[in-house]
This record gives C-alpha cells, structure tokens and sequence, in this order.
C-alpha cells in the first residue's frame, strides 16, 4: 500500500473547486428514454467489463394523484474520461439541485442535471450514482466537500486513506461513510466490482482550524 500511496503523492493534478462555491449545474426536462429492464444483459467488452446496466425505477404520480411507474431505465456503465481513471466506469442514477428537493412536482429526470468540478458533488443538492473498476485498478486518491454513502454490489473494494489504512469490503451491503476524507478505492479481483454511493453537498472538513480543500490526485506517469 505505501508504495501505491505514494505515487498518489508525486503530483496534484488539481485542486477541485468547492462544491459550495464553484460547482454549476443545468436542469434538463427531457426524461432518459425508456427501455425494456428484462433485456439488460452482461456482455463483455474488450476490457472484460461484464457487468450488466443498472435498472433504474423512478416514480411519480397519475393526474388522481395515484402513485406509478414513471421511469424503468437501464442505465449502463460509461468511461468517465477523468484523468487517472483507467478501468473505472460510472453511471448517473439521480441527483436533486437542493434539500430539500422539488423533484417530487417537476416532470425533470434528475439524472440529466449536470454536475461541476469533477462531476461528483451537486452544490446545495445530492447525486446518487453508481460506480465500477476493474480488477487491479485504483481510483485517483482525492478529497469531496460532501458527506457520501457508498454502499457494496458486488465484488470487493478496498478503501485506501491517506493515512495509510486499508479497509477491505468483502460482502455486498457493506457501507463506507465518506466525511471529507482523503481516500482511493482499489479493486484486488478477481472480477470487476460496483458500488452505489450517494453522494451529500458538505461544509468543507477543518482539522485544528485548517480546512481541508477538495484535491484529485494521481499518479505522476498517468495518461
């Protein structure tokens, strides 16, 4: 591990804008299109991803105020293209532009608001997504002004600090809860991995009155 966080060390690629000051977003009103849930298959990809898109139900109402189905959406895994992310892919399930929401009024699929910085903190809102890495890889190690729950699929997943700990979640349903950490995720295989994480706007964290500004980091020889 030392050698891995290391290397996280060599350079800062950048220092994230605050969620709470720098981060824009734009409300889309056209839903994701529907697709029939039951087709949602593994196929492998040149890389061995094989796992399969994630099914997303989102609910709303009738004109008699009756509850329904008004969203079933395959949402598959898609290369999030950020620096010193190889293997990791990433899908949007659903995010809120403020808490508390108006999403339960607005005919708006939330998962089409974008996202500043790096795509993963709402300011004022929340952002629930999913998340996959191949077997062997790391995330960048980095730090979020949010509070974030991040929940075990499948596979395993190692949590990393940059205090050196290693965390391993081994059991799908084991929960991390992220409060403005500095940390990595690794995958030690043998398969690919998800997990769902859901992630909350946050005052950024101070240590003995020093506050911890958000960072993504990687490795020096990253493409």
């Amino acid at each position: 591990m030392g050698d891995l966080l290391h290397s996280f060390g060599k350079k800062l690629l950048s220092v994230i804008p605050s969620a709470n000051h720098n981060a824009k977003h734009s409300t889309s009103t056209t839903p994701t299109k529907d697709t029939n849930a039951n087709n949602g298959e593994a196929k492998a990809s040149s890389d061995g991803y094989d796992l399969p898109p994630v099914r997303r139900i989102v609910t709303g109402h009738n004109s008699k105020g009756l509850g329904n189905v008004k969203w079933d959406t395959l949402i598959p895994g898609q290369a999030t293209g950020l620096v010193g992310c190889k293997g990791l892919r990433s899908g949007a399930l659903w995010t809120t532009d403020r808490v508390p929401s108006n999403d339960t009024n607005v005919n708006v699929d939330g998962a089409l608001r974008s996202i500043g910085g790096q795509g993963l903190v709402m300011r004022e809102g929340t952002n629930l997504r999913f998340t996959d890495l191949a077997p062997g890889e790391s995330s960048p190690m980095h730090r979020t002004s949010s509070v974030d729950y991040n929940t075990l699929i499948t596979g395993k997943l190692i949590l990393i600090t940059d205090s050196g700990s290693e965390t391993l979640l081994s059991n799908p349903g084991d929960t991390v809860v992220m409060r403005g950490s500095m940390h990595a995720w690794r995958n030690p295989g043998p398969g690919w991995c998800r997990w769902v994480s859901v992630l909350v706007d946050a005052q950024p964290a101070e240590v003995n009155g020093k506050t911890l500004e958000d960072a993504w980091l990687v490795p020096s020889n990253s493409p």
